[in-house]
């Protein structure tokens, strides 16, 4: 097989195959059952921070994939955890706020067409100009900045500290993808190093910032 075609037939199945890397983490099912411990550990604590600390488990802790014959890299096993969560605090709502008959109203208000609005807890829309700008290391910096602030209310202190374990999860796993990928493509690997370090110095690391930023939650984070 000539080598375009080859990587023709590698980029264009990735989804479709993963091939994910043996002992470089939890496999989806190991990850749901250590998200179950770490659920019960952490569940009284403000939701902002689980959230968070959910991320931190899944990109410090799933099975990650490379693809040698893309220049981008971003694959990671989450198990769908974070639907699950999502998920899981929904049916909270329903059983704890809303009774049966006005659930039961708006299913068939959905169903007759008039409406299909959902809940979106995991969608983002950052400050892009901001995150090229400094990156990932200069938001982190500002939130162990603006942290250190006096007279913060108890709800501040908790967003902060929920944004700085984010912020140090996407850091980990950006060097996780360039340990893995630094044999058969070091010039990723150096560009997942750098922008774990500082701001992206040319089009090629604003690009992997980018897709590491929207990429990093599902299955293919």
């Amino acid at each position: 097989m000539k080598k375009y075609d080859r990587q023709n037939k590698s980029l264009t199945e990735q989804f479709k195959v993963v091939n994910w890397l043996e002992n470089s983490g939890f496999s989806a099912e190991e990850l749901k059952v250590e998200y179950e411990k770490f659920y019960e550990k952490v569940k009284d604590e403000p939701r902002c921070i689980i959230k968070a600390l959910t991320y931190d488990l899944v990109l410090k802790n799933a099975r990650i994939a490379i693809v040698d014959d893309d220049i981008f890299q971003d694959k990671i096993d989450s198990g769908n955890i974070f639907s699950h969560q999502r998920w899981l605090w929904k049916n909270e709502v329903v059983e704890k706020l809303l009774r049966e008959t006005e659930w039961k109203t708006f299913e068939l208000i959905v169903g007759f067409g008039a409406c299909d609005g959902n809940e979106d807890f995991g969608h983002i829309s950052p400050n892009s100009d901001l995150l090229l700008k400094v990156g990932f290391k200069g938001i982190l910096d500002r939130i162990n900045k603006y942290s250190e602030r006096e007279g913060l209310t108890e709800k501040q202190k908790d967003f902060y500290t929920s944004c700085r374990i984010t912020y140090e999860a996407i850091l980990a796993f950006c060097h996780r993808l360039a340990s893995a990928v630094r044999e058969s493509n070091p010039e990723n690997a150096a560009a997942l190093d750098s922008i774990a370090m500082g701001a992206p110095k040319n089009t090629y690391e604003a690009l992997q910032l980018l897709i590491n930023c929207h990429g990093s939650t599902e299955k293919h984070i």
